[in-house]
């Protein structure tokens, strides 16, 4: 049984990255659609992303 990660932010931007590199380039609605993250969460993570340069 896996445990519930204890940093949810890191996890869901490591799981963003993870689909970026398996699907390839792809808009912030197929992110939101595909990982069932709030909208407002994944703007963060996107915006702080590119702010760390993963763009």
């Amino acid at each position: 049984m896996l445990e519930s990660s204890k940093v949810p932010a890191l996890t869901r931007a490591i799981d963003i990255l993870n689909l970026i590199a398996r699907i390839g380039p792809c808009s912030a609605a197929t992110i939101i659609d595909t990982l069932g993250i709030p909208k407002s969460t994944a703007y963060l993570l996107l915006n702080e992303l590119r702010r760390q340069r993963f763009s």
